[in-house]
């Protein structure tokens, strides 16, 4: 069977989370018209009988490693699974609107010039009860779907400054559907593995380098969003962190220095809501001079105007630190 979309599925012990995923797919009028990928990081919590009492109620592929091998190497192997003309990547604890794979389906198969669409989402909390609706991920009102073709510098740029949040340069895998062929086209860096945003690299660089330029954002949600599930780390230092290096490394990797500073703005917005200042007061000591170097260049000097004292603490802490390790070698 051809199929024209491929819901792809990273999973690790969230059996429950993923079998809900499944019924929305399932309850969809076109949820028996997709092909649907989940590759399993060694799941203990029965992952694998779950997915088989699925078998014949829905075109299921799954694959589960012998051990945990990370997330970027989990969204790797699920997109490599798929043979669909576009990837759905969904994490395994969210779940799909009512009609939502129709309406995804007539975007692709309208538009099928298109290498990535971008699509809003509807945000829950963990026991799913409703927060607000975001339908689309720019920073002003979006009443039809734009394009912007990454493959003009000002095309780029005029969309990196209309974005207002961090899901609008691809953190968010829910809300993306790209082109296989444009997925495929490039071969991860491998300095991404072990990063959380490999995802987001191949992505931008199918955008950048392939035949597959064209971005769609879109006014539609086609997805309810389940927060306060992150598995990535446990306190806002080391999730401030992940950012600011997953972001940096894509910034240095695949845009012209003249565009890291707009590439940088919606990030910047996303950081100043989520961290909240007193994660660099409160934390100082946890940081090397070399992070904060990095928080500076990502995050603009505004953070470390209002957070100077524990910025010099840790400089100064640093400094001496040296100067003793120095004289006990003299």
């Amino acid at each position: 069977m051809t199929f024209s979309l491929s819901i792809c599925i990273p999973t690790y012990n969230r059996n429950h989370y993923l079998n809900d995923l499944l019924k929305s797919i399932y309850c969809d009028p076109m949820g028996a018209r997709v092909e649907i990928c989940v590759s399993d990081n060694a799941s203990s919590d029965g992952t694998a009988d779950m997915i088989t009492s699925w078998e014949g109620k829905l075109h299921i592929k799954y694959f589960c490693f012998n051990e945990n091998q990370g997330a970027d190497a989990n969204y790797l192997k699920v997109t490599s699974m798929a043979t669909g003309k576009y990837l759905w990547m969904i994490g395994s604890d969210d779940q799909v609107v009512v009609g939502g794979i129709t309406e995804v389906l007539r975007y692709i198969e309208t538009y099928s010039d298109t290498g990535v669409f971008l699509f809003g989402r509807d945000e829950y909390d963990i026991t799913l009860t409703y927060l607000k609706n975001r339908t689309h991920w720019l920073n002003r009102p979006l009443l039809r779907m734009k394009s912007f073709d990454f493959s003009i510098a000002s095309d780029r740029l005029s969309y990196f400054n209309q974005v207002a949040d961090l899901g609008g340069i691809f953190s968010y895998i829910s809300s993306i559907i790209i082109r296989r062929d444009a997925w495929h086209s490039q071969t991860i860096d491998t300095r991404f593995i072990g990063t959380a945003y490999s995802h987001v690299y191949m992505i931008m660089s199918s955008l950048l380098c392939s035949s597959w330029n064209q971005l769609r954002v879109c006014p539609y949600v086609p997805v309810n969003a389940r927060l306060g599930n992150d598995s990535f780390f446990q306190t806002n230092r080391q999730r401030l962190m992940l950012d600011v290096n997953g972001y940096k490394l894509l910034a240095d990797s695949l845009l012209a220095p003249g565009e890291h500073s707009a590439f940088y703005t919606p990030l910047r917005a996303t950081l100043y809501l989520e961290f909240p200042n007193n994660t660099i007061r409160d934390h100082h000591n946890e940081f090397s001079i070399s992070e904060f170097r990095r928080v500076f260049v990502v995050c603009g000097p505004t953070v470390f105007l209002k957070n100077w004292k524990a910025v010099l603490k840790t400089v100064l802490k640093e400094i001496i630190g040296r100067c003793r390790d120095r004289n006990y070698y003299l």
